[in-house]
C-alpha cells in the first residue's frame, strides 16, 4: 500500500511538472488526480514528436535536397571529353561544307553570299562554345544550386514543419495525398538528374546540330530539354519554399493549401516537360514562347 501511495506522489510530481495542461494548486491533491490521464498522453505525445522529428528533418532535408538540386558533374567529366572529340570531329565536317559554300558563294547570288558567311560565323561561334561547354554547363548547375540553397529552410524551420503534422490530429487527412504527391515530386527528380546527366552530353551535340542548317531543328530540341529541365529546378524551389512556410502556420487550412501547392507543383513540372516534348514533335522550340 505504501509503495501505491508512493508511486501516485511521484506521478502527481512528473505530471505537474509538465506544461502541457494547466498546472493545479500544490495543494489541490484532487485535481491533480483528475489531471493524471491527461497529462500522461500529453507527455507521451511530446516524447513522441521529440523522438520522430530529429530523423524526420534529417530525412526531409535530403528529401527537398534531393528534389530541387543538381548532381555532381566531377565523375562524369573522362566520359564527357570522349563525346566532345566526337562533337569537334563533326564540327570539322560542318566546318568544311561551310567553307565550301563559301568558296563556291562567287557564283551565288547576293543573299547565298550572305548566308554562307552568316553560316562560317556561326559554325566558328559554336565551335568556341563547344570548347567551354563543360565550364559553362557546370556554371549553370552551380548557379542554379546556389540559388536552391538560398530558399532551402533551415532544421529549426524543418521542425516547424514536423511539429503542426504530429500535433494536429486532422493533417493526417490529407497525408495520403500528400505522401502520393512527394513520391511523385521524387520521381521527377529522379528523371530531373538523369536529365542533368545527359544534358551535359547533350549541350555540346545541341550547339554541333545548331551550326548546320539540315540538323538544327534537333539542335533546338536538345537545347531545350536543357534549358526546361533547370526551369522546373526553379520552379520546384519556389514552390518547396512556399509548401515549408504554409505547414508552418501549424492549422488545418495551412497544411491543406500546403499539399494542394505540392499537387500544383507535379501538374506544372509534368506540364513544363510534356510541352518541351510536344513543341519539339511540332517543330517549334519552347524558347520561342519567351
Amino acid at each position: 500500500m505504501r509503495k501505491k501511495v508512493l508511486f501516485l506522489i511521484i506521478l502527481i510530481g512528473l505530471v505537474s511538472a509538465s506544461s502541457c495542461v494547466p498546472a493545479c494548486s500544490s495543494t489541490d491533491i484532487i485535481c491533480q488526480l483528475e489531471n493524471i490521464p491527461l497529462q500522461t498522453i500529453c507527455i507521451l505525445k511530446q516524447d513522441a514528436v521529440s523522438v520522430v522529428s530529429s530523423p524526420a528533418v534529417y530525412g526531409l532535408n535530403n528529401i527537398y535536397d534531393f528534389i530541387i538540386t543538381n548532381p555532381p558533374l566531377s565523375g562524369v567529366e573522362s566520359v564527357y571529353n570522349d563525346v566532345l572529340f566526337a562533337v569537334e570531329s563533326f564540327f570539322i565536317i560542318v566546318l568544311l561544307v561551310s567553307a565550301l559554300r563559301l568558296i563556291l558563294s562567287g557564283i551565288l547570288n547576293a543573299f547565298e553570299r550572305a548566308k554562307a558567311k552568316e553560316d562560317v560565323k556561326k559554325v566558328f561561334f559554336n565551335m568556341f562554345l563547344v570548347w567551354v561547354s563543360f565550364d559553362v554547363y557546370n556554371l549553370v548547375t552551380q548557379l542554379s544550386n546556389a540559388f536552391s540553397a538560398f530558399l532551402a529552410p533551415s532544421a529549426q524551420e524543418w521542425s516547424g514543419v514536423i511539429f503542426p503534422v504530429f500535433m494536429n490530429p486532422v493533417s493526417f487527412l490529407i497525408l495520403f495525398i500528400a505522401m502520393i504527391s512527394l513520391i511523385a515530386a521524387l520521381l521527377f527528380a529522379v528523371i530531373r538528374w538523369v536529365l542533368v546527366y545527359v544534358g551535359l552530353f547533350l549541350f555540346p551535340l545541341s550547339l554541333a546540330l545548331s551550326a548546320f542548317p539540315v540538323t538544327e531543328s534537333f539542335g533546338r530540341f536538345f537545347l531545350d530539354i536543357i534549358i526546361i529541365n533547370f526551369v522546373v529546378q526553379i520552379v520546384n524551389a519556389l514552390f518547396m519554399r512556399i509548401i515549408v512556410n504554409l505547414i508552418s502556420t501549424a492549422n488545418f487550412s495551412g497544411i491543406l493549401v500546403a499539399t494542394g501547392s505540392l499537387v500544383l507543383m507535379i501538374l506544372i513540372t509534368l506540364s513544363l516537360y510534356l510541352t518541351a516534348v510536344f513543341d519539339a514533335v511540332s517543330g517549334n522550340s519552347w524558347l520561342r514562347r519567351f
